[in-house]
């Protein structure tokens, strides 16, 4: 567990770093460091697969090299920090509460919701039917043979899928060797469309008190409450891409390059994460592309495709 720790610690530092550089007042700061996180994860393992060596050494190597090689690019740019500034959006939340009483009492109740799904995520290993029989499943495979390459089983579905989510639940299993906390993977990108979602509807124009009971009727769904602390895949994908959509509007409204390659990192990352994400390939591209032509800056557009 300790080993965990400190990859953990190398792996989002290093992300921060990166983070700091792209960004440092706004909250787009914290979605990327999550995004370089994910993508730092999936880059190594990769690479660790090509030569056989998913082990515990090689990783941290591999994570402290990111460090190291972060730190002096975050010194070059003069060590620059992001530091989010939370005053003027918790005054206009205390006056949305003042406004709308009913939604004191809805927001403690989510609070009380979060913490009980960390506790959960923390203490129980919350391995749904799909996970057991196959995303968690093979993931040991994987780490036995410290390699991504297929291996011989009877059971088709642990070779016929493609390697999706298992990548991210390597990294937990290769240094806890304990089933607990692959949920946290489900329960970030449950905030991260909670997160997304509020953003996009702030960006439609809509007030704050809409936004916030938008994003309490979404958690309050059942499945939504289920999986947000299980080894599905559908929160993931959902919170990269809202995450997707979220980035590429804020760089439309603020003409960054460096928002646009988040966002198409981000739809990148929600395709390997479950390839079924293509699905709504089509309309997510169509919705794109309409915006781009409402700001009149295609070439964003075909930045984002690139």
């Amino acid at each position: 567990m300790l080993l965990f720790l400190v990859s953990f610690i190398l792996i989002f530092t290093s992300s921060y770093f990166i983070a700091s550089i792209f960004d440092t007042k706004t909250e787009k700061g914290l979605a990327y460091i999550f995004l370089i996180a994910f993508a730092q994860i999936i880059l190594t393992t990769e690479i660790l697969s090509l030569f056989k060596l998913i082990k515990e050494v090689p990783f941290l190597c591999f994570n402290s090299l990111f460090f190291i090689s972060t730190f002096f690019i975050w010194k070059k740019f003069k060590s620059p920090k992001w530091k989010l500034d939370t005053k003027d959006f918790f005054h206009r939340l205390k006056n949305t509460l003042k406004l709308d009483k009913s939604l004191i009492l809805l927001s403690i109740c989510w609070l009380f919701y979060v913490i009980i799904s960390i506790f959960f995520i923390i203490a129980l290993p919350n391995i749904t039917a799909d996970g057991k029989s196959y995303h968690v499943a093979r993931c040991f495979y994987y780490i036995i043979n410290q390699s991504l390459a297929h291996f011989e089983c009877s059971n088709i579905r642990l070779i016929a899928f493609p390697i999706n989510s298992e990548i991210l639940y390597i990294w937990v299993l290769l240094f806890t060797n304990k089933l607990i906390c692959l949920g946290i993977f489900s329960f970030l990108g449950y905030l991260l469309t909670c997160f997304s979602s509020y953003k996009i509807i702030r960006f439609l124009g809509f007030s704050m008190r809409k936004a916030i009971w938008t994003i309490l009727i979404f958690s309050s769904f059942a499945s939504v409450i289920i999986i947000s602390v299980e080894t599905e895949t559908d929160l993931i994908i959902s919170g990269l891409i809202s995450l997707s959509i979220y980035l590429f509007l804020e760089s439309l409204r603020t003409n960054s390059h460096k928002t646009i390659y988040m966002a198409s990192l981000a739809y990148a990352i929600a395709t390997g994460v479950k390839t079924t994400a293509l699905l709504i390939s089509p309309a997510l591209l169509i919705l794109l592309f309409l915006f781009s032509l409402k700001f009149s800056k295609i070439k964003y557009f075909i930045i984002f495709l690139g």
